[in-house]
């Protein structure tokens, strides 16, 4: 007969160990799925090594003498594990424990995707497809796709709040953030504010934006991302209510009658005769001749505010003839004919958007052809790669907005003239809708002098006196034109000329050019 003391021990200690690796499981379920499979076959090992190298010791443990015993009264000697009843119970006890541990796991992976980790906005951002960037080992994200997610409007922000977080802070702008940086730059819009219309889907759209192929999900996420940049200033405009059943914004109001909810409603002034308390429509007093007449206590209402007094407008229900002042809202879509409170409806508040003129020098550093600038040197053999991270002398990771190398492998015979020097070369786009500054080209210089690779530099359209004469003296190469294609024209004459002297010297005069 099997011991129950022995029964409840091993009960409780089955328990136990459920509970804590259930608990185990749940808090590290954040953990990559192979990872954990990898930690939980590593603890069940461990555990099975310690149970085989002290099994003598295990023996001596009052409550687990009793859990071993369990299967000494109720297991045949055949099915016990190696005939051993002590390494049978630490096999069980590792199942229990491994169980516990895949169970926990799931439990709080379902519980953190559904119930505790609602979708955000920063979490689009963290999904967005990673560009690689050989001279970093880090990655940088690219928002080219943020207006095709689905924005949520439960709990909506009525702000928006600058990130903190320096990779997307200072990672390049995607072509549509340039596209519309560029309107707001340069293309006279001072203010891009939404117009309500509950005709398209989101109920509303961006006037100043109609000319773009974009639908206003995907506009309103590319200005939300420039506003966290810091970029934009957003200031809430509008509110728009979603259907719960359809999600659609043509919904309608109606005020029902608070009583007997009734929608039939009729607007009338309304009297309260002070001495008997009548509360009544004013048509209900007035007598032909015009008078007022109280039609509960017959007396004549003769001085407002001493016998009577106008409570003003009221509604008057048709249905059960209640006065009130306030109806019962409600609403109901006109897409599904779904009705409830006001309340109860999905939320999202709209945004305008306007630039922040404390970051418009950076944001004209950002707006850059550099997709040009790729493209060409591209075409004539050279490995490219943008953005570029480059850690200097200093220790500090200086960016640059591309990194231009020598493939090696030109084939014999083909013309040269014209290429960069041998090795890794930096380049920096610098654009504006006036000469460049000269804290511009200091800035650069204190960048390009941190690190050992040779640099170029485009001015868009030009530099200013003081920026060429600082140009001059610090031997900076710069090429300008009042287009990107100008400036690429004039530093490819540049460097023809370059190598032809160096030919006529018959000594090339390649740049120094350093490792990482």
């Amino acid at each position: 007969m099997v011991d129950t003391v022995a029964l409840l021990t091993m009960t409780t200690v089955a328990l136990g160990f459920l509970f804590v690796s259930l608990a185990f499981g749940s808090g590290i379920s954040k953990v990559n799925p192979l990872a954990y499979a990898g930690i939980a076959l590593l603890i069940g090992a461990l555990m099975w090594l310690g149970a085989i190298l002290s099994s003598s010791t295990l023996a001596s443990i009052p409550f687990f003498v009793s859990y071993v015993s369990i299967f000494q009264q109720v297991a045949p000697t055949s099915l016990l594990l190696f005939g051993n009843p002590v390494l049978t119970a630490v096999f069980s006890i590792i199942g229990i424990i491994e169980i516990g541990m895949l169970g926990g796991y799931g439990i709080g992976r379902y519980y953190r995707k559904v119930v505790s980790e609602p979708e955000t906005d920063e979490d689009l951002f963290s999904r967005r497809p990673k560009l690689f960037n050989p001279a970093r080992p880090e990655f940088v994200p690219s928002y080219e796709n943020l207006g095709r997610e689905e924005l949520s409007v439960q709990n909506p922000p009525q702000s928006i709040e600058v990130s903190s977080d320096p990779t997307f802070l200072n990672s390049p702008l995607s072509s549509d953030e340039r596209t519309i940086s560029q309107l707001l730059l340069f293309g006279g819009v001072a203010e891009i504010k939404p117009t309500l219309d509950n005709k398209r889907p989101e109920g509303y759209y961006f006037e100043q934006l109609q000319n773009l192929d974009w639908d206003t999900k995907r506009q309103a996420a590319i200005l939300n991302a420039l506003t966290k940049r810091g970029f934009l200033n957003a200031v809430t405009k509008e509110k728009i209510l979603h259907c719960r059943s359809c999600n659609s914004t043509n919904l309608e109001f109606r005020g029902a009658c608070p009583e007997c909810d009734s929608l039939a409603l009729s607007k009338h002034k309304v009297v309260e005769h002070f001495s008997c308390g009548m509360i009544e429509k004013e048509s209900a007093f007035r007598t032909p001749n015009g008078d007022l007449l109280c039609p509960k206590c017959n007396k004549k209402l003769e001085l407002i505010g001493n016998d009577y007094r106008s409570l003003g407008l009221m509604y008057v229900c048709q249905n059960c003839g209640a006065l009130s002042k306030d109806l019962s809202p409600s609403l109901k879509c006109r897409d599904c004919g779904f009705a409830t409170t006001p309340d109860e409806e999905k939320e999202q508040f709209v945004f305008a958007y306007t630039l922040n003129s404390s970051m418009l020098q950076k944001l004209r550093q950002h707006i850059k052809p550099i997709e040009i600038v790729v493209n060409h040197y591209k075409s004539q053999g050279y490995i490219v790669y943008s953005p570029s991270f480059v850690r200097g002398r200093s220790g500090t990771e200086q960016a640059f907005d591309i990194m231009i190398f020598n493939s090696g492998d030109r084939k014999e015979g083909v013309d040269r003239s014209g290429q960069l020097e041998i090795g890794k070369t930096v380049a920096d786009i610098l654009v504006s809708n006036r000469p460049i500054e000269l804290e511009d080209i200091t800035r650069e210089f204190g960048k390009i002098s941190d690190v050992n690779y040779s640099s170029i530099l485009f001015a868009v359209p030009s530099l200013s006196e003081k920026a060429q004469s600082y140009a001059s003296a610090y031997n900076l190469r710069i090429f300008e034109g009042r287009t990107i294609e100008q400036a690429l024209a004039n530093a490819s004459r540049s460097l023809v000329s370059t190598n032809r002297v160096a030919t006529q010297q018959s000594q090339p005069t390649f740049a120094q050019s350093g490792s990482e």
